[in-house]
């Protein structure tokens, strides 16, 4: 990042920062500067298995919001409760729960499981997901 396109504010959090052209904002963690709009996610541990992970996340003052869309690849036989990593998040926007789970649009019996490892795909119900088969939903948390 051009340091020259930034210009500081000061908050009760720290420093934070916007680039002038953009309007992204950043905040100062651990002495570096780290993204609070268009934050860039980890692939998780079966992130392949799908055509297609779509997410916007951002964080302001210590909320974390992420929209997400999965489309399934291989078609899943999936048995209740089971779980499919698709996304594992940066140190500062972790999120400090054990087990969150929420229903999600798409495929019925469908939503998503959020932890401190990560982002899972989770079925409430045996389902099969199949190929181009979608789910998706909107989650909001405190670090």
């Amino acid at each position: 990042m051009e340091l020259g396109y930034l210009a500081s504010i000061v908050t009760m959090n720290g420093i934070e920062a916007v680039i002038k052209n953009t309007g992204d904002r950043y905040r100062r963690v651990n002495g570096a500067w780290v993204p609070l709009t268009n934050i860039k996610l980890n692939p998780g541990m079966w992130y392949k298995d799908w055509s297609s992970v779509e997410y916007k996340c951002s964080m302001s003052d210590n909320i974390v919001s992420l929209y997400v869309k999965a489309t399934r690849g291989p078609e899943w036989a999936a048995t209740a409760w089971s779980k499919s990593q698709i996304l594992t998040f940066p140190d500062y926007v972790k999120p400090k729960v054990n087990d969150l789970n929420v229903p999600a649009a798409g495929v019925a019996n469908s939503g998503f499981q959020l932890d401190s490892t990560g982002l899972y795909v989770r079925p409430f119900a045996d389902i099969t997901y199949a190929k181009g088969s979608w789910t998706s939903a909107t989650l909001t948390w405190s670090v």
